[in-house]
């Protein structure tokens, strides 16, 4: 029904207004996607946007299936950031030494690494045909992975996690909103 929908909509060429609570359907239909909560907008952009660099934890949380992994730890500054006890260096993090901050990572932003100090257990195994999903526990908590469907893992086995950092979410600990940075990856405030 969503292709037929898109597909009326773009033989018609006139700008239409469709409201769903159906983040997939938004992410599908939308050139530009709205998102609300409690009835206050909280942001704005397009599909690819909004999934890509979230304006909030909320947003972050609300788009994507499976949603974003948010992670709590600590700026160490210069970059770093340190989480569930194990320090990364030169991360782009973008805030200032000892801030709280929730790290924001797709399921497609972290991939197994066996030489990674970062360290969680394996709970479950969930093959969809042209991925596998991976719940893993850490200490921060449970974390969504997507791998390669030719991947062989069973639940119990311990793992390491690698983080594409390159294409990481930052956001205010207390605040939930995005921390913007500039290209050197130092912060310059909140988006």
């Amino acid at each position: 029904m969503r292709a037929e929908i898109k597909r009326l909509h773009q033989l018609g060429g006139v700008t239409s207004l469709y409201v769903t609570h159906d983040q997939i359907e938004a992410m599908t239909l939308g050139s530009r996607i709205a998102v609300m909560k409690d009835g206050i907008l909280q942001q704005l952009g397009t599909p690819e946007a909004i999934y890509n660099r979230p304006a909030n934890s909320y947003v972050a949380r609300f788009i994507g299936s499976p949603s974003m992994n948010l992670l709590q730890g600590q700026a160490l500054g210069q970059g770093g950031f340190a989480l569930d006890g194990v320090e990364f260096t030169d991360v782009g993090c973008p805030a200032p030494a000892g801030q709280s901050l929730w790290l924001g990572l797709r399921p497609e932003q972290l991939h197994l690494d066996d030489s990674s100090p970062w360290r969680g257990e394996v709970r479950l195994v969930e093959p969809t045909g042209p991925d596998t999903y991976l719940l893993v526990n850490t200490a921060s908590g449970e974390l969504c992975l997507r791998v390669s469907p030719q991947t062989r893992l069973q639940p119990g086995e311990q793992v390491g996690l690698g983080v594409a950092w390159e294409q990481a979410n930052w956001f205010d600990g207390n605040s939930g909103l995005r921390l913007a940075t500039n290209p050197a990856g130092t912060s310059v405030g909140v988006e």
